[in-house]
């Protein structure tokens, strides 16, 4: 029984040492007019604009079979996708939980 808590705790170990060297909390810095595309699909004009130094909670970056896109929540609570414009990603640490954003492992440099 002692193995099984020690190959327990020695997992747990591996998968926090993971988190903090692949994982990372983001928010999406507007740099310009930044356009924010429906999701969970993007349609053909877009629901929100954000302006330069407004910022967005980012939930994610996924791969939408031809471009990237940034999964992001407006201060207002509308969940939107990024796919152009000027911004930036600002990382805050995975331990920092003020941001409001998930542990996101992808995100690639845009």
């Amino acid at each position: 029984m002692k193995w099984l808590l020690g190959a327990v705790v020695s997992l747990a170990v591996v998968a926090a040492v993971i988190a903090a060297l692949a994982g990372h909390r983001f928010v999406l810095v507007a740099k310009g007019d930044v356009a924010v595309d429906s999701y969970p699909a993007p349609g053909p004009t877009p629901i929100a604009r954000m302006n330069a130094g407004e910022r967005a909670t980012v939930l994610s970056c996924d791969d939408l079979k031809s471009y990237p896109a940034v999964h992001v929540r407006l201060a207002n609570g509308t969940e939107g996708y990024v796919i152009e414009g000027r911004y930036e990603l600002a990382a805050a640490s995975i331990w920092n939980r003020s941001s409001g954003s998930p542990v996101v492992f992808f995100c690639p440099k845009f």
